[in-house]
C-alpha cells in the first residue's frame, strides 16, 4: 500500500498530522516501558513512589485558579526521538513516562537529545461523557522549547518557551464520542539563543543535563464557552484591601463576576463587577503574611450570566491570596532597606537551583517539591533565590504556605560572559523579554515571590570584543539599554515587587569588578562575594549579597559573610547552595537529598544561623515564632 495516498497537505506550521496517525495505526512499534529503572542510578527515596501504573503528579496543578472538573493526562505516552526535519516519526520508539524528561531515568528512556533532534509524543484518551456540551481545554504547565499539538490530526496549538504555561482549546477537533488521538511535537534547541538556563550540550561543572520536551503537568479541563481565563491578584496592605481583576474568554456583555474572600471557610469580603475590571475586597483587620506565619485566605471565583443574584453560574475557579507588601524603605541612616509590611526583613536565603537526579527538571513527586523549601526553613533561612529556572506553580504554592521569600531568577539565554567561559550566543530576537513577560505573568499571584531576578552576572549582556580570553571584559554601550529595558519591562508587567536588575554585577571568576554591569537600575546593588567586597547601601537601592560561601559549612560562612558586610548595611545574602547537582558539590544537602554536608561541623544549623543574625541585630521572623523547630531535615 501507498501510505502516501493518505498524506495530507502540509500543515501551515510544516506538520502533517493525519499522516502522523496513519503511520502510527499502520504498524507503529508501541515498545513496552521498562519498569523499575536499573539499579545503581542516583534517586532521591520519592522515586520510589512514582510507578507507570500509579498516578505521576496527581495534584491539581494551578491551586491559585482550580476548576473541580479535570483530567490528569500524566502517566505513559508513546514517543519518538527524530531528526528535527522529520515530519512524522515512522513508528513509536517506546513509552515515556509524562511529565519526565525523555533525558530522565524517570521517564524512561533516559538518552540524550540534542538540538538536531525533536520529540513526538502520542496517546489516546476519551471525553468524559458529562463534559457534553462545553468546551474542553488542553493544558500543558510547561513544554521545552517549541510546541506543536494536533488532535485527530488537526493542529490545535502551538507554543514557543520553555517555563510558562498554554492552552489549546481542542473542541473543534475533538470526534463526537471513542477514543481521541493528542499528538505533541516538541523541539528544544538547548543553546540556541533562547532562555534556557543551565541546560547545557555539554554539561560540566555549572552547567546541566538538558531537559526537552514535556516536563510538567498535562491536563484538561470542561468550561463554558465563556470562562475566567486568568485572575490578576493584587494586595494591597496600606488600604487594608485586595484588589482583583477577573480576565474572562469570550466575555459577553451583561455578565458578572463575584469574588469572596473566606477565613477556614467562613466569607469575610465579598464585591461583584464586570469581567475584566479592577475590584476592590476590603479586607477588615487584615492578617498579613510573614515568613514564621505565612497567613492565606481562600478566595472563591465565580463568572455568572447576569449580575442577578439568580444569574447562571458559567465558570468558578477556587484561589487564595496573601496579604504582604514588598518595598524599600530608609533605616535610621538614611540607607535603602528591603521592607516587608514597612519592617526591614533580613533576608537570609539559599541559592536554589531546582535539579533532580531522577528528574531534571521535575521533581518526582509534589512530596518532594515541599521537600526542599521546609529544608530551607529548618535550616534557618527565610529566603529561597530560585536560581535561573521557573518551576511548576506547585512550587510556589508551597512557598506561600511555608513562609519562604523568593528572589525570582530570569532563565539566561548565555553562558557566561567572563573568562574561561566567554562564548556569548546571540539571543532571538524578543525572546527573552517576552518569556521575562510572561514568566511575571504566570507566577504574579504568589505572595512569596518579593524580588524578579533578571539577569545573573552579566548572562545575556552584550560585551565588547576581545581578541582572547585573557583581555580584561567590558561592557558594550548595548548592556545598558539592554539593561534598563528589561527593568522598564518588568516594573510594566510588576509595579509592585522589586527588581534586581543583575545579581552579581561585577560579573563572577578572576575578572570580577564593582562596576562591570552595575548601570544604576532597579531596587538593589547585587555583588556575587566568593572572595570579593561586598555591596554598600545606598540611598535609594538596598545592598544584597546574591551569591557567596561556595560549599562551606552553612553558620560559619554566614557569620564570615555577615562580618565582612558589617558596614555595608546589607539587606539580605544568599549562601550556594540548598543541594549538590550533578557534578557541582557545594549544596547543604547531597544530590539525592540525603545527608547533611558539614554536619559534623555544625550540629545545629538552625540554632547557628539564628544565633549570627541576632548578633548582627536582624530580626530574620518578624510576626510571630518559626513554623519549624527541627535540627535537620
Amino acid at each position: 500500500m501507498n501510505h502516501s495516498l493518505f498524506l495530507p497537505r502540509r500543515s501551515p506550521c510544516g506538520l502533517p498530522f493525519a499522516g502522523l496517525l496513519v503511520l502510527l495505526l499502520l504498524g507503529g512499534n508501541l515498545a513496552g516501558a521498562k519498569w523499575p529503572p536499573p539499579e545503581g542510578l542516583p534517586m532521591t527515596r520519592w522515586a520510589k513512589d512514582v510507578s507507570p501504573d500509579r498516578p505521576v503528579l496527581p495534584e491539581y496543578p494551578r491551586p491559585q485558579m482550580a476548576r473541580q472538573a479535570w483530567l490528569n493526562l500524566n502517566g505513559p505516552w508513546d514517543y519518538a526521538v527524530t531528526p528535527k526535519e522529520a515530519t512524522a516519526p515512522g513508528g513509536y520508539q517506546g513509552k515515556i513516562l509524562v511529565p519526565f524528561p525523555p533525558q530522565s531515568v524517570l521517564s524512561q528512556v533516559n538518552r540524550p537529545i540534542d538540538d538536531k533532534h525533536c520529540i513526538w509524543y502520542h496517546r489516546t484518551l476519551e471525553i468524559p461523557a458529562a463534559w457534553a456540551g462545553q468546551r474542553v481545554l488542553l493544558n500543558f504547565g510547561a513544554v521545552n522549547w517549541e510546541t506543536r499539538v494536533a488532535v485527530n490530526g488537526k493542529e490545535v496549538g502551538t507554543h514557543t518557551g520553555g517555563y510558562d504555561s498554554f492552552t489549546c482549546d481542542i473542541t473543534g477537533a475533538l470526534r463526537p464520542a471513542g477514543p481521541q488521538d493528542v499528538v505533541v511535537w516538541a523541539w528544544n534547541p538547548v543553546e540556541g539563543g533562547q532562555p534556557h538556563g543551565k541546560q547545557s550540550l555539554t554539561p560540566d561543572g555549572i552547567f546541566y543535563t538538558p531537559t526537552s520536551g514535556i516536563w510538567q503537568t498535562v491536563w484538561m479541563e470542561p468550561v463554558a464557552a465563556s470562562h475566567i481565563e486568568e485572575l490578576r491578584i493584587v494586595p494591597d496592605v496600606d488600604r487594608s484591601r485586595l484588589q482583583l481583576r477577573v480576565n474572562v474568554r469570550r466575555a459577553v456583555e451583561g455578565q458578572a463576576v463575584e469574588a469572596v474572600a473566606l477565613v477556614s471557610g467562613k466569607p469575610v469580603a465579598r464585591v461583584s463587577g464586570r469581567p475584566g475590571e479592577m475590584l476592590a475586597l476590603s479586607i477588615p483587620n487584615p492578617q498579613l503574611w510573614w515568613p514564621a506565619s505565612p497567613f492565606l485566605y481562600d478566595l472563591k471565583v465565580t463568572l455568572r450570566q447576569s449580575a442577578a443574584a439568580s444569574g447562571k453560574t458559567l465558570d468558578s475557579v477556587d484561589s487564595y491570596f496573601g496579604m504582604r507588601k514588598i518595598s524599600i524603605g530608609q533605616d535610621e541612616k538614611g540607607l535603602a532597606r528591603i521592607m516587608l509590611n514597612d519592617k526591614p526583613v533580613f533576608h537570609n536565603g539559599f541559592l536554589d537551583q531546582g535539579f533532580w537526579p531522577e528528574g531534571i527538571y521535575t521533581a518526582p513527586t509534589d512530596e518532594a517539591l515541599r521537600f526542599d523549601l521546609e529544608a530551607l526553613k529548618k535550616f534557618g533561612y527565610n529566603m529561597d533565590r530560585k536560581h535561573i529556572k521557573v518551576e511548576p506553580e506547585r512550587w510556589y504554592y508551597w512557598a506561600d504556605r511555608l513562609g519562604v521569600l523568593v528572589w525570582q531568577d530570569m532563565p539566561s539565554v548565555t553562558e557566561m560572559a567572563y573568562p574561561p567561559n566567554a562564548r556569548a550566543i546571540p539571543d532571538r530576537e524578543g525572546d527573552f523579554e517576552s518569556e521575562l513577560r510572561r514568566m511575571i505573568r504566570g507566577r504574579f499571584n504568589h505572595p512569596s515571590i518579593v524580588m524578579w531576578v533578571l539577569f545573573n552576572e552579566g548572562w545575556g549582556l552584550p560585551v565588547k570584543d576581545r581578541k582572547s580570553d585573557k583581555e580584561r571584559i567590558e561592557a558594550s554601550p548595548a548592556a545598558k539599554a539592554r539593561e534598563q529595558r528589561m527593568v522598564e519591562a518588568t516594573r510594566e508587567e510588576d509595579p509592585t515587587r522589586l527588581i534586581d536588575p543583575a545579581s552579581g554585577v561585577g560579573g563572577g571568576g578572576n575578572d570580577h569588578r564593582e562596576d562591570l554591569f552595575d548601570f544604576g537600575y532597579g531596587d538593589v546593588v547585587d555583588y556575587h562575594c566568593y572572595g570579593h567586597d561586598g555591596p554598600v547601601a545606598e540611598k535609594q537601592r538596598a545592598a544584597v549579597v546574591g551569591e557567596y560561601g561556595w560549599g562551606l559549612a552553612p553558620v560559619a560562612a554566614l557569620r564570615n559573610r555577615m562580618e565582612s558586610s558589617k558596614n555595608a548595611d546589607i539587606s539580605g545574602c544568599v549562601v550556594t547552595q540548598l543541594t549538590d547537582v550533578e557534578n557541582e558539590h557545594n549544596g547543604a544537602l547531597k544530590y539525592d537529598r540525603t545527608g547533611v554536608r558539614n554536619v559534623e561541623l555544625e550540629k545545629d544549623i538552625p540554632g547557628g544561623i539564628r544565633k549570627v543574625l541576632h548578633e548582627y541585630g536582624h530580626d530574620e521572623y518578624p510576626g510571630g515564632p518559626t513554623l519549624l523547630h527541627e535540627t535537620h531535615p
